[in-house]
């Protein structure tokens, strides 16, 4: 990017930077970053069984980065004779969401892996979009993309990722609200925008599921926060709808019925004078697992923030949510969350750092969004310091010493079926579920 007359980009057409591409790509070949390199999937052989694959733990959820290089330097890598030696090494790394792994199973399951959706198919499509304009298979490429792509935004069955058909966003078999699915929907928002007007544009059922599944971000949060309970292993990390707001902007570019709804949904959450909506969204602009934050699409955002579009009214009544077991009752501008656990929810998950004390999240948890300028958790009396564990509101739980609440056994299921909620008028709610700590 050259940048504008008065502001210009010191490092573009730089020979420096140009030098330090060229070293870079011949330095990670020579260190065996190429085709043929293991890229550690774990479940290659069940996928072609079962049609369903995992990234985690592969550097399957992190070579983003390259393969954005790879597709911004494509002449500079021509023009030195690497850029054939680099589309095949991004072939090779993405080729798990391409053609060479079509097979009859892939297609009897529905959805697709979270993180496929959030990362692997940025990947592919840079690879695509990397190849000579003459290239044979530069089509062939980009329907079976599309064709995956629809895929993975149908209503998947039982445990499986990404979309269920309450709209609850799954990944690890459970609803996760703060991250990975949320993630994989900003990626998605994004590649539908992308792909719109061309010869593979996202189908009205895959578009009418993803919108669907991102307007529900907004009723379980409130303003920006999502409840605890239903945050994974990640209890701090609340304010995920702040991240993930451009999927607003994206589906409100897009010919649908939900179009008109997009843009007021947007409006009501477009706040660039709250100091944490500039830091996690304005101002960050990074290349992890996920590439979501550009000078672009904040340029979108803003000229979508200018059209002054009415405001969407606070969603009120009563949801509940089975895929989640989860409860959200709005009035007004408050939100009262109940999370449950059962045979076919987990209960929490952690790790070996992360969300320690987590045990008893999932136990009937109640948990009131009212205060605050916006509304958040911090603002509504839920901070970190001082917390204990052992007495979460709602809960009728053990009083353990707080060593003994750590658990190896996370994401555990009990021998109980009974949890649900009804509604009454969209007025009243109740959840209700027979508790048993597993």
């Amino acid at each position: 990017m050259s940048g504008d007359p008065e502001h210009t980009n010191p490092y573009f057409q730089n020979s420096a930077t140009k030098k330090k591409i060229l070293f870079l790509c011949n330095y990670l070949q020579d260190k065996g970053w190429k085709e043929g390199i293991n890229m550690q999937y774990k479940s290659m052989d069940s996928y072609k069984k079962t049609g369903i694959v995992g990234f985690g733990g592969s550097m399957g959820n992190n070579f983003l980065g390259y393969s954005l290089s790879v597709f911004l330097n494509k002449k500079i890598l021509s023009e030195n004779n690497l850029l054939e030696n680099e589309l095949k090494t991004l072939n090779w790394i993405s080729n798990v969401v391409g053609p060479q792994y079509n097979f009859k199973r892939l297609w009897e399951i529905t959805g697709y892996n979270t993180d496929g959706v959030r990362a692997m198919f940025n990947n592919r499509l840079c690879y695509i979009l990397s190849l000579p304009d003459n290239d044979l298979t530069r089509t062939k490429e980009a329907k079976y993309f599309s064709r995956l792509f629809n895929k993975s935004l149908q209503i998947a069955n039982g445990w499986a990722d990404l979309i269920k058909s309450d709209y609850m966003e799954f990944h690890h078999k459970n609803a996760y609200l703060n991250a990975y699915a949320v993630n994989a929907f900003h990626t998605a928002s994004l590649i539908v925008y992308l792909l719109e007007g061309t010869n593979f544009q996202v189908d009205k059922t895959a578009i009418s599921n993803l919108s669907n599944t991102v307007l529900q971000m907004r009723i379980y949060s409130n303003k920006y926060d999502c409840p605890r309970a239903s945050s994974g292993r990640f209890p701090y990390n609340l304010n995920s709808l702040i991240q993930n707001i451009q999927c607003y902007t994206y589906l409100a570019q897009i010919e649908s019925p939900f179009r008109d709804q997009m843009k007021s949904v947007f409006a009501s959450l477009w706040d660039p004078s709250y100091e944490p909506f500039v830091t996690n969204y304005i101002d960050n602009i990074t290349c992890k697992i996920m590439y979501h934050g550009s000078i672009g699409a904040i340029e979108l955002s803003s000229k979508l923030a200018a059209e002054n579009n009415t405001e969407e009214k606070t969603p009120n009544g009563f949801w509940f949510y089975p895929y989640g077991g989860l409860g959200i009752y709005r009035q007004n501008e408050w939100l009262l969350s109940s999370k449950g656990n059962s045979k076919y929810i987990w209960d929490f998950e952690s790790s070996k750092t992360q969300n320690l004390y987590g045990r008893f999240v999932s136990a009937g948890t109640l948990r009131i969004l009212a205060g605050g300028n916006p509304i958040s958790t911090k603002e509504s009396g839920y901070t970190t310091d001082g917390w204990n564990w052992n007495q979460l509101p709602g809960t009728t739980t053990f009083d353990m010493p707080f060593e003994e609440i750590k658990s190896k056994n996370t994401r555990s299921f009990t021998s109980e079926s009974f949890l649900g909620g009804i509604s009454i008028n969209d007025k009243s709610g109740m959840i209700s579920l027979k508790n048993k700590d597993p």
